[in-house]
């Protein structure tokens, strides 16, 4: 037991390591990426109570822009169309989820389109105009970007973006020091000579963001102007987190060779999920909890409408974000399916 500890305080020791790294982060060079040779994808499953705003938000900077309704029950497809996007449906025998919505996505594309480079964002996702800055950067490599949270004047959301601008510094680190990070499925972006890549390769986890980094080279873009809407309830909350968790808890399963052959990877593992040494979970929440504490006090007072209060709550937050991902190394990680998982999409934003 006492090397185990000793290996998960190495482990955030490397971790401490790439944050500090990060301090030093440079933005890459671009090379001709621009607005009139991309096309915005948007996969959606029942999000009419959002969609608007997310189109509405990118035509200030993008001119092609398609919502991909999978197997829409509600009006995501007519408030999508009235907002001024283009529409691809996906109606009956198709495999739900996000990635075989975007790979569908993208083949149909690439055939009308040439040599376009494709940006990817969730549907809850809301672009400002300093988002227009990231084609400086942009060149011949799958890149990612951060968030900050678009409702931040509700507290469970607030709360839920904390670890995220922690993460974005880490994802700094590994790009200043290996040029390569990992894929943040919030918003990304796909080069025109990597499509076909992206679309033979079938993600096999709940959640293919990281999944992809294992495959592909994913360059980090620290630029401002994504916001995307949390889970503002707790049942929201629960669902989004333990899809989340189960996700990773497969990485190991399915690509345990290639998560070793990116052993810089393991440690964020090992830090916020123990994919790997779940099974002893429960007598190292100490130190999991101690962690996430502290990293939590750092950056509270960093955020945007960040209230007094928010101290004394984050510690019972991040005891709910321990029991959800207690409960999802324990359970089967197809409990809940793709299909199940993606309607309760509706419920997560209610009185935005």
């Amino acid at each position: 037991m006492g090397y185990l500890i000793l290996f998960v305080l190495l482990c955030s020791l490397y971790l401490s390591i790439v944050y500090f790294l990060g301090l030093f982060y440079k933005l890459p060079n671009g090379s001709g990426v621009s607005s009139d040779n991309s096309i915005v994808i948007i996969p959606a499953r029942n999000e009419e109570k959002i969609i608007g705003i997310c189109v509405n938000s990118l035509k200030n900077i993008f001119k092609n822009i398609y919502v991909v309704a999978n197997n829409c029950s509600d009006n995501t497809v007519g408030v999508a169309l009235s907002s001024g996007a283009n529409v691809l449906k996906i109606d009956g025998n198709f495999k739900n989820g996000k990635d075989s919505a975007i790979r569908w996505a993208l083949s149909e594309l690439s055939k009308r389109y040439n040599n376009f480079n494709y940006f990817v964002f969730d549907a809850d996702v809301v672009i400002s105009k300093d988002f227009s800055n990231v084609f400086n950067y942009l060149g011949n490599d799958i890149a990612t970007f951060p968030f900050k949270v678009y409702n931040s004047d509700n507290i469970l959301a607030r709360l839920s973006g904390l670890i995220s601008v922690y993460v974005f510094r880490i994802s700094k680190g590994f790009d200043m020091f290996f040029k390569k990070s990992f894929l943040n499925g919030v918003g990304f972006f796909i080069p025109y000579d990597k499509v076909k890549d992206f679309i033979s390769f079938e993600s096999k986890t709940k959640t293919e963001d990281f999944e992809r980094s294992l495959f592909f080279k994913v360059r980090f873009i620290d630029v401002n102007g994504i916001y995307t809407i949390l889970p503002n309830n707790f049942k929201s909350l629960f669902y989004q987190r333990i899809r989340w968790f189960c996700s990773w808890y497969e990485i190991p399963i399915y690509y345990s060779k290639q998560l070793f052959k990116r052993i810089e990877f393991i440690p964020l593992f090992v830090i916020f999920y123990y994919s790997i040494i779940y099974l002893i979970l429960l007598f190292l929440y100490p130190i999991n909890f101690v962690y996430y504490l502290f990293v939590g006090l750092i950056y509270i007072n960093r955020y945007e409408n960040s209230k007094w209060y928010d101290y004394l709550i984050l510690p019972f937050y991040i005891i709910v974000l321990q029991f959800i991902g207690f409960v999802s190394a324990f359970i089967n990680v197809n409990w809940v399916s793709q299909r199940d998982l993606d309607k309760k999409g509706g419920i997560m934003y209610e009185k935005i």
